[in-house]
Protein backbone atom coordinates (compact mmCIF):
# COMPACT_ATOMS: atom_id res chain seq x y z
CA UNK A 1 0.00 0.00 0.00
CA UNK A 2 1.23 3.42 -0.88
CA UNK A 3 0.26 5.93 1.70
CA UNK A 4 0.71 9.57 1.14
CA UNK A 5 2.33 11.30 4.08
CA UNK A 6 0.18 13.65 6.06
CA UNK A 7 1.07 17.24 5.49
CA UNK A 8 1.11 19.71 8.30
CA UNK A 9 -2.05 21.70 8.52
CA UNK A 10 -1.74 25.28 7.53
CA UNK A 11 -1.85 27.52 10.57
CA UNK A 12 -5.28 28.89 11.34
CA UNK A 13 -5.67 32.56 10.58
CA UNK A 14 -7.74 34.84 12.75
CA UNK A 15 -9.36 38.03 11.57
CA UNK A 16 -11.28 40.13 14.07
CA UNK A 17 -13.03 42.12 11.33
CA UNK A 18 -14.55 38.90 9.96
CA UNK A 19 -15.10 37.09 13.26
CA UNK A 20 -16.44 39.84 15.52
CA UNK A 21 -20.04 38.71 14.99
CA UNK A 22 -19.09 35.16 16.03
CA UNK A 23 -19.83 33.63 19.40
CA UNK A 24 -17.45 32.86 22.25
CA UNK A 25 -18.55 29.90 24.36
CA UNK A 26 -17.24 29.19 27.83
CA UNK A 27 -16.58 25.81 29.43
CA UNK A 28 -17.46 27.01 32.93
CA UNK A 29 -21.14 27.52 32.16
CA UNK A 30 -21.16 31.27 31.54
CA UNK A 31 -23.57 32.24 28.79
CA UNK A 32 -22.04 32.62 25.34
CA UNK A 33 -21.44 36.12 24.00
CA UNK A 34 -20.33 37.81 20.81
CA UNK A 35 -16.57 38.16 20.30
CA UNK A 36 -16.82 41.96 20.03
CA UNK A 37 -18.72 42.13 23.35
CA UNK A 38 -16.20 39.82 25.02
CA UNK A 39 -13.26 41.99 23.93
CA UNK A 40 -15.10 45.18 24.87
CA UNK A 41 -15.97 43.91 28.37
CA UNK A 42 -12.42 42.71 28.93
CA UNK A 43 -11.01 46.07 27.78
CA UNK A 44 -13.29 47.88 30.26
CA UNK A 45 -12.12 45.64 33.12
CA UNK A 46 -8.48 46.15 32.14
CA UNK A 47 -9.01 49.90 31.97
CA UNK A 48 -9.95 49.96 35.65
CA UNK A 49 -6.65 48.24 36.45
CA UNK A 50 -4.03 49.85 34.23
CA UNK A 51 -5.52 53.25 33.32
CA UNK A 52 -4.10 53.03 29.78
CA UNK A 53 -7.46 53.78 28.26
CA UNK A 54 -10.22 51.67 26.77
CA UNK A 55 -9.06 52.17 23.18
CA UNK A 56 -5.49 51.13 23.98
CA UNK A 57 -6.59 47.97 25.77
CA UNK A 58 -9.14 47.08 23.08
CA UNK A 59 -6.64 47.60 20.25
CA UNK A 60 -4.05 45.41 22.00
CA UNK A 61 -6.63 42.65 22.55
CA UNK A 62 -7.73 42.76 18.91
CA UNK A 63 -4.13 42.77 17.71
CA UNK A 64 -3.39 39.67 19.79
CA UNK A 65 -6.63 37.99 18.64
CA UNK A 66 -5.52 38.41 15.05
CA UNK A 67 -2.24 36.67 15.90
CA UNK A 68 -3.40 33.75 18.06
CA UNK A 69 -7.17 33.82 18.49
CA UNK A 70 -8.62 33.46 21.98
CA UNK A 71 -5.26 32.26 23.33
CA UNK A 72 -3.83 35.57 22.16
CA UNK A 73 -6.53 37.49 24.02
CA UNK A 74 -5.75 35.59 27.23
CA UNK A 75 -2.03 36.24 26.87
CA UNK A 76 -2.60 39.94 26.15
CA UNK A 77 -4.88 40.30 29.17
CA UNK A 78 -2.22 38.80 31.42
CA UNK A 79 0.45 41.15 30.04
CA UNK A 80 -1.83 44.18 30.40
CA UNK A 81 -2.64 43.21 34.00
CA UNK A 82 1.06 42.72 34.79
CA UNK A 83 1.76 46.29 33.62
CA UNK A 84 -0.22 47.53 36.62
CA UNK A 85 1.96 45.66 39.10
CA UNK A 86 5.22 47.25 38.05
CA UNK A 87 6.24 50.02 40.47
CA UNK A 88 6.68 53.52 39.14
CA UNK A 89 10.24 54.77 39.09
CA UNK A 90 10.52 58.28 40.43
CA UNK A 91 13.39 60.44 39.31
Amino acid sequence: MNRTPKTAESPKTYNYAKNKQGWVTFKDGKPKMKLRKYISDLAVRLNTMNKKGFSYNRDKLIECYNIDGLRGISAAAIVLMEETKQPKVES
